[in-house]
Parts: structure tokens; sequence; C-alpha cells
């Protein structure tokens, strides 16, 4: 709740007093995934306000940790004998105000096709549509879609957005966002379907799957 209002308001009242946050400001929650659950769970207006999400699986295993830092169980006996510098500059990623704001201003003059556009539009409404999200994609979600693909395009060295990038935008923008329907609430239960059979349906779906049956969707040329 706390940090719902200082996404929205910038500000967080407190029994001290009220502290405010400064104009860039970012919010980065590190939560884990246990099936198609987040862990711990988030309310549907903290994660409608999270603008993207990005999803890292164990098999793809932890690139820095390994080469640098971490030691595999045939390495721990190497641990006594291995020795660090401690004068190890550590290097860290920093983006200036500079950089963001000409990449604001550079998201603005991307030209978009009609095609395009439309394949937007097709990829919310079939999320929409689909038996398996609950609840829908909301308007804010939608805006921020197409928002962030007007990001991504600058960031590929273009000024003009393409399918692909619009098919990166969704997997960001639209993958926490998306709950998939309990079988008791799926829509075709009051038109007479059998309740196991929709289970059997949904036993597997997961927010990657949506995507990748929405994303199945022949782009434009």
């Amino acid at each position: 709740m706390h940090m719902l209002q200082l996404m929205r308001s910038r500000e967080l009242v407190t029994e001290s007093g009220i502290l405010s946050a400064t104009e860039d400001f970012l919010f980065i929650p590190l939560v884990s995934r246990d099936s198609d659950q987040l862990q711990p769970p988030l309310k549907k207006h903290m994660v409608d306000n999270l603008f993207i999400s990005h999803f890292h699986a164990p098999e793809a295993g932890y690139r820095y940790l390994e080469e640098d830092d971490w030691l595999s169980d045939g390495q721990i006996s190497a641990s006594s004998v291995i020795h660090k510098s401690k004068e190890t500059k550590i290097q860290r990623a920093t983006v200036s105000p500079k950089d963001m704001e000409q990449l604001r201003e550079t998201s603005t003059t991307i030209s978009t096709s009609a095609e395009v556009a439309r394949y937007i539009q097709d990829i919310v409404v079939f999320l929409r549509l689909s038996r398996a999200v609950s609840g829908g994609v909301s308007a804010k979600a939608n805006i921020e879609f197409s928002r962030f693909a007007q990001l991504l395009a600058p960031l590929h060295g273009i000024d003009y957005l393409t399918p692909s990038i619009v098919a990166l935008a969704a997997r960001k923008v639209f993958r926490h966002r998306l709950i998939v329907t309990a079988p008791g609430e799926d829509r075709s239960l009051q038109y007479g379907s059998n309740l196991r059979a929709v289970s059997h349906v949904l036993a597997d779906v997961t927010p990657d799957s949506i995507l990748d049956g929405v994303l199945a969707l022949e782009p434009p040329l």
C-alpha cells in the first residue's frame, strides 16, 4: 500500500512527516514465481502500476555470478586458495538524466504505420477476448504497451515501430499483468461447458502460453 502510494503520488505520508520522491523515481520489486503465481502475490492495483517486468528462468543460468563470483560444487575446495584483489573496481551501469530526457524526446518522434497500429490493437483485443485471461486488460496497460514500444524503437537504433518490437513490448508489459482464469470462472460454463473438461483445457495455461498464442497472429509485413 505504501509503495503504491509512493508510485502514484511521489509522496509517502509517515508518522514523522511527508517523504517526497525525486523527479526520476524507480521502484523495482524482486519476487519469485511458483508455477504461474507470484510469491509473494502482488495486489492487482500494484501490478497494474508496474510498467514492465522481466522473468529470469533458473535454467537460463546466472551469467555474471558464474563468471565472476560463483563457485560450483566441484570448485568449492578452490575457494581456500583463490584470493581476489581488494583493489578490483566494481563497474556499475549508470544512466544520466540527460540520457533519459533524450530517450523521452526521441520516442515521441517514432513513426507508426497504420498496419503496425492495427497489430498493436489486435494484440490487446485478442488478450481481452481470451478465455484464459481473467479480468481482461486494463486501459492503462493498453496505453503503456504502446508507450513502451515507442521507447524500445530508439533503443534499437530505429525511428519507426516494427512488429518484432511490438511483440517484445507485449511480453514485457503484459506478462505480469495476465491472471489465468480459474476453471470455475471460465465464461463457457454459463453455456453448458463441463467443469472437468474446462479444467483439463486450462491445466497447463500460463501467461507465457497465452502470449505465445496471441503473438502467433500473422504480423504485418
